[in-house]
């Protein structure tokens, strides 16, 4: 029986040919699995990837998932009143494509995920899932430690790990129980600051 597998790629148009290639070479590499693809994008490009649609592809608007206007109201809301908005204001698109991923495994916890930059080829085969497929198999980046990265974990996790390490990778693979663990510290989290706004989107 073949695993199934969702893979989210939050996207502009500038990747449609870098997506047609991934989801050529992932079905051809992990052809023991049913792969599923969710490409989401903004409404305005989804007639791009129009052409890719299937049973397998599927094409997502971003503002069914969260509208940008509304997440950039709540964002400006909470980080005005920061020290370092003058740092972060202009990587807005980026903390939105974040919110983008959360949100989509939200509501696809029951499944094996796999959040892949939408402007990375895959070129060999990487193991993302143990055996028995219940637990996942994560990467990092040493080279690209992000001081704010770390920080952040530090507060949405609260306790870390011994020999805590926060790196940054081009995917990350989740199973049910690594969602729903983040899911309750992220709850807490949100509501504990001014995102309260944001809870009902990403719960």
């Amino acid at each position: 029986m073949k695993r199934k597998i969702n893979i989210c790629l939050v996207t502009k148009k500038s990747n449609k040919k870098i997506i047609e290639i991934n989801i050529k070479e992932f079905n051809k590499i992990y052809n023991n699995s049913e792969l599923f693809f969710n490409i989401i994008c903004p409404e305005k490009d989804k007639s791009v990837f129009k052409k890719m649609r299937n049973k397998h592809v599927k094409i997502i608007s971003e503002n069914a998932i969260i509208k940008y206007d509304f997440f950039e109201k709540v964002f400006l809301t909470y980080f005005k009143k920061t020290k370092y908005y003058n740092k972060i204001k202009n990587r807005i698109n980026w903390y939105y494509q974040q919110c983008l991923k959360i949100i989509f495994l939200e509501t696809h916890k029951k499944y094996l995920n796999l959040i892949w930059d939408a402007d990375t080829l895959i070129i060999n085969k990487i193991e993302f899932f143990n055996n028995d497929f219940t637990k996942p198999i994560n990467y990092e980046n040493y080279y690209e430690m992000h001081t704010p990265y770390f920080l952040t974990n530090k507060i949405i996790l609260k306790k870390l790990p011994k020999n805590f390490y926060s790196g940054i990778n081009q995917f990350i693979a989740m199973t049910e129980k690594e969602i729903l663990n983040f899911k309750k510290k992220l709850k807490f989290f949100l509501k504990k600051k001014d995102f309260k706004s944001l809870v009902p989107h990403v719960m």
